[in-house]
């Protein structure tokens, strides 16, 4: 009985401290996952030990093997397949992500280009951006969805650039440093010239 009290505890300390440093339900179930495996070996031994007969003693520890391993067969599908299923939704969100951010930038982007295409000879892109816009870049901390960050808008003569960062949404690359610092989220960069605009997913 004290066995069992003692391993209770350890196992929910175990999981609370894991998942308080390291913010991940799954190291922390897999942590307390482990104590409960040296728990069910610990009563599979002292089962074992009740029998006198060599066969009921064998028959008994083959049983138990094949207990705990299905346990741990189950555990680990269930493990990769949660996974697995986590990827597959961000990748779905990246890709909604990146067509309402490239579908709400290509508004100004495309005006702009449009714009400077029918302007006097001299006439700058960055002109005509800001001529469009009198008040100001009305892009810069603008949100356009609820995971995208602020709009980062940078000016110039012969160049307007315009970048989307995500809140929450992941890129595909993890160690990706975002404009703001941050590391592994999705970005995309819209750019205008002379010669038109492009759309690069930086992230």
């Amino acid at each position: 009985m004290r066995w069992t009290i003692f391993c209770t505890l350890l196992l929910i300390t175990a999981f609370i401290v894991i998942y308080r440093t390291t913010t991940d339900i799954w190291i922390a179930t897999n942590g307390a996952g482990i104590i409960a495996v040296i728990f069910l070996i610990g009563v599979a031994f002292r089962v074992t030990r009740i029998f006198d007969r060599r066969w009921q003693k064998i028959t008994t520890a083959l049983l138990s093997v094949l207990l705990i391993g299905g346990l741990l067969s189950h555990w680990i599908i269930m493990w990769k397949m949660t996974e697995w299923q986590y990827t597959q939704l961000q990748v779905i969100r990246r890709v909604i992500y990146n067509g309402e951010v490239i579908s709400t930038l290509r508004t100004p982007a495309d005006d702009t280009f449009r714009e400077f295409r029918g302007s006097p000879p001299g006439t700058t892109i960055g002109e005509v951006f800001r001529r469009l816009n009198p008040g100001g870049v009305p892009l810069v901390d603008s949100v356009v969805t609820e995971d995208t960050g602020p709009i980062f808008a940078s000016v110039s003569d012969s160049t307007v650039e315009m970048m989307a960062e995500a809140r929450y949404v992941t890129g595909f690359d993890p160690v990706f440093v975002n404009h703001d610092g941050r590391h592994g989220l999705a970005q995309i960069q819209i750019r205008v010239t002379p010669e038109g605009a492009s759309y690069d997913i930086q992230n």
